[in-house]
């Protein structure tokens, strides 16, 4: 009873913090990021409503991500390991003064990932396979690594989490995003899941709270 009375005071103030989040994320940007287009223009068909609409349209318009080229986003579709890369590299270029235009190439992915080799987001070899779906802690260090290190300044004390350990690949990067308030778990204990797919709404999501 203590437990669901707590709750019941945490959740209305919890709620309104997520309310006031997604109407100042379009507004609330960081410096170095500013809109290079209109969400008006994506022509988007499958974006719903809801929790992740502020934050697809902010990505959007940030130039941070795109659609599948045939109308949809897919909101709810698993992102690959070249995405998360080209996402890394996009933020990287834009925060640095660039427009978020990445060389092309074949795979399309080839710039991105030349693009990530040279600017230290990633190493040779670090990955086997581009198209495979990315796990959350992939994605976690190649984010903590988009932006200078001044900008993940900490404003917690946080130093472990309940499924990540020393052993955890890129444990490191996920306590930095943690601490930096960009990744804030799943639940109430902060539990991150490391190894399992992350949707291109919570990507958003995510991306977000990096350019505040």
């Amino acid at each position: 009873k203590e437990v669901s009375l707590s709750m019941r005071k945490i959740l209305p103030r919890f709620f309104a913090l997520v309310l006031c989040l997604s109407m100042t994320v379009s507004t609330a940007l960081a410096a170095g990021l500013t809109p290079v287009r209109d969400y008006a223009g994506s022509g988007f068909t499958d974006v719903p409503h809801d929790w992740s609409y502020p934050y697809i349209s902010s990505c959007y318009e940030l130039g941070l991500m795109s659609g599948h080229g045939d109308g949809r986003f897919a909101p709810k579709g698993s992102v690959s390991v070249a995405e998360g890369i080209t996402v890394a590299a996009r933020v990287h270029h834009l925060w640095r003064g660039g427009d978020g235009v990445l060389p092309g190439g074949s795979p399309w992915y080839t710039g991105a990932v030349d693009y990530a080799l040279e600017n230290g987001l990633i190493t040779q070899g670090q990955f086997s396979n581009y198209n495979a779906a990315a796990k959350r802690c992939q994605l976690a260090d190649l984010l903590a690594k988009a932006l200078p290190e001044e900008a993940y300044a900490a404003i917690n004390t946080i130093s472990s989490l309940p499924d990540v350990s020393s052993s955890t690949p890129y444990a490191e990067s996920i306590l930095k995003l943690y601490r930096a308030g960009i990744l804030t778990g799943s639940d109430i204990y902060g539990t991150f899941s490391p190894n399992s797919p992350i949707t291109r709404a919570e990507l958003a999501a995510i991306l977000c709270r990096l350019a505040q």
